[in-house]
């Protein structure tokens, strides 16, 4: 039995934290563990396989060097820390989903800004407020079929659900934009240099009814799982360099700092890795998607066929009903028959 790869999810400091648990679920059906964290309590850096940045309040604009908004309540310290872990992620090779607040954090993380009211920012952009609206409003988005998140979605267009009332602005460094909507709006971001590292704007733990985003989540694992077994069978290698600073003395014994040493090379080889690995976890994901769709199409054509029968069967019974519609019948059961010859 194949070991789950640690997966660790951001959160509020609340103990019943819905978001979590939301995105907990796909994680766990995906084969992965989750674990969670926050301002409270986290794990070990260095033990995690991969990092979901998840949803919640507004990014503090001084982060990105705008002013706040009287009277609005933001949660600086959960910021800081977040930005800290996906720094520590992207340094060091860890897969990464931003999901909503989290592509923006990401954003920010790199030196990118935000728009804080995406209704004013851009023309029909005018999505609703009221909860529920939000959960069953959908809209089109469109995506760059050359991106990573573009092969493993394996579609131009998706309609996906609207829970943000900002949007990414200025792209931060490394990243680039994957999907948009008509009116412009940034919904996906990648850094291609880093192998999976993938921010969306939408939600897609409320939509893992569809394959299309429970393989997502099943990219994001697989990549996890492979970063997991060569942790696990490593020894002096690129992976190992990442957890060496870059005023360290480098590991090949040079006595070199490792930045003046062979960090250049191994940022290049870790690149050139992380990309190859991306590129196959779509892959991957994108086949296991593709063998769901046809089952569940299988499914649904296994239940027209049911149903089109049960049309058939009932057809031919109303007719014999009408054909024999105030006819006495022949048949009678044996006591009928035989009360009848007694009396």
């Amino acid at each position: 039995m194949k070991a789950r790869p640690a997966i660790a999810i951001t959160s509020s400091r609340s103990l019943l934290s819905p978001g979590y648990f939301a995105i907990a679920i796909p994680v766990w059906l995906g084969g992965g563990r989750p674990l969670r964290i926050s301002p409270r309590s986290a794990p070990d850096p260095d033990s995690i396989d991969a990092l979901i940045v998840a949803g919640g309040a507004d990014v503090a604009p001084d982060l990105y060097g705008y002013q706040t908004v009287p009277r609005k309540r933001y949660n600086r310290v959960r910021d800081l820390n977040e930005i800290w872990w996906v720094e520590h992620a992207r340094e060091r090779g860890v897969p990464i989903l931003g999901i909503c607040r989290g592509a923006q954090l990401m954003n920010v993380a790199a030196g990118g800004t935000l728009h804080q009211a995406v209704r004013t920012a851009y023309r029909n952009a005018r999505y609703p407020h009221h909860p529920i609206a939000h959960l069953a409003f959908r809209k089109r988005i469109f995506v760059d079929a050359n991106s990573v998140f573009g092969r493993l979605v394996g579609r131009p267009e998706l309609m996906v659900n609207s829970l943000h009332r900002q949007a990414i602005d200025r792209i931060g460094r490394g990243l680039k934009v994957t999907a948009r909507e008509q009116n412009g709006v940034v919904q996906t971001i990648e850094d291609v240099r880093h192998g999976f590292c993938i921010g969306v704007q939408f939600h897609p733990e409320l939509l893992i009814y569809r394959a299309v985003f429970r393989r997502l989540f099943r990219a994001l694992i697989a990549s996890a799982l492979r970063l997991h077994s060569r942790r696990s069978r490593s020894t002096i290698s690129v992976e190992a360099t990442m957890k060496v600073s870059r005023n360290d003395p480098c590991p090949c014994g040079s006595g070199k700092k490792y930045k003046h040493c062979c960090y250049a090379r191994d940022m290049e080889q870790r690149a050139q890795t992380a990309e190859a690995e991306a590129a196959k976890a779509a892959e991957e994901a994108a086949q296991a998607g593709s063998e769901a769709d046809e089952a569940e199409s299988d499914a649904d054509g296994a239940g027209a066929a049911d149903d089109a029968r049960r049309r058939d069967h009932q057809k031919d019974r109303s007719r014999f009903q009408g054909d024999n519609r105030g006819k006495s019948s022949s048949f009678r059961p044996r006591a009928t028959r035989g009360a009848q010859r007694g009396s």
